[in-house]
């Protein structure tokens, strides 16, 4: 029991519409829930009960552990090709400007930044919002934290897909991950740019206090086994969170998307020599 496959990223990218259709496949064995983050800060539980959260795998039948937090934890690469060296990676990148503006987004819904801060000064406090574990501008330096992966899994087992590119035409980007995954031949990709679900989009919250407390507690939930418990929290912050109304949530402004291209303009050169070929933001 365990994975054929892992999805490392990244945060904010897509993982979870991923997640959404792989699950969905006849052929894909879903573990007991998505972000097991055994790599990165579950790995003291030993791999047995890593394996536990996987359903035995029958002939054809492909699992794959999703959790975004490999991407940027320094030792997960290491640890994952050590405990098996065949496995396939892939990753979803997204334009790191859009990907930190919507993960601020996120950590202000769930009450981790006041909803009263605007992006550019939540931008001048990332030292202390990295010193807390949410390093916002260093998730999308990507070549930096794919190096590791490719090191040692090699450019061909490491399938990179794009999130400008998956939800503008996700029939080619699907098959060509169902094709890295080991899918069986033929295997329909039965999502369209008009069916892809979005799931985990940024929300807007009246209650940004009770939102960082319904989260926690999902998380603690789920950490200790009670995958039902934690989605039932979930459940009641998305209907807390839909009774907000979208029009609440802030634009990107020019001035901060500019900032921001500056800073990652060197990070997006070092990817496309990585990668060899250009990218779609």
């Amino acid at each position: 029991m365990g994975p054929q496959a892992l999805g490392i990223g990244a945060q904010k990218a897509g993982t979870t519409t991923v997640w959404e259709v792989l699950r969905r496949q006849p052929w894909f064995a879903a573990p007991d829930h998505k972000e097991i983050n055994f790599f990165s800060g579950e790995y003291a539980r030993g791999e047995q009960w890593y394996r536990d959260r996987f359903r035995g795998p029958s002939d054809g039948t492909i699992s794959a552990d999703i959790s975004p937090s490999y991407l940027r934890h320094p030792i997960a690469a290491r640890r994952a090709y050590a405990f098996d060296p065949r496995l396939r990676i892939f990753v979803i990148l997204r334009d790191p400007v859009q990907r930190a503006f919507s993960a601020f987004l996120h950590l202000r819904r769930i009450g981790e930044v006041d909803g009263n801060v605007r992006f550019a000064e939540f931008l001048a406090m990332q030292s202390s919002f990295r010193a807390r574990g949410w390093p916002v501008i260093a998730d999308g330096c990507y070549a930096e934290l794919l190096t590791p992966w490719l090191e040692r899994f090699g450019l061909q087992q490491v399938h990179v897909l794009f999130f400008e590119e998956l939800i503008a035409d996700p029939g080619p980007a699907f098959e060509g991950l169902f094709r890295h995954l080991g899918a069986p031949p033929g295997s329909d990709v039965p999502v369209t740019a008009e069916t892809l679900p979005h799931v985990n989009r940024a929300r807007a919250t009246r209650s940004p206090e009770l939102s960082r407390i319904l989260t926690q507690a999902a998380l603690r939930v789920k950490g200790r086994g009670y995958v039902r418990v934690s989605r039932a929290f979930r459940r009641s912050l998305r209907l807390i969170e839909d009774r907000a109304g979208a029009d609440r949530l802030p634009s990107l402004a020019a001035e901060d998307r500019e900032h921001l291209q500056q800073v990652y303009a060197a990070h997006d050169a070092a990817l496309e020599r990585l990668l060899g070929r250009s990218l779609p933001w």
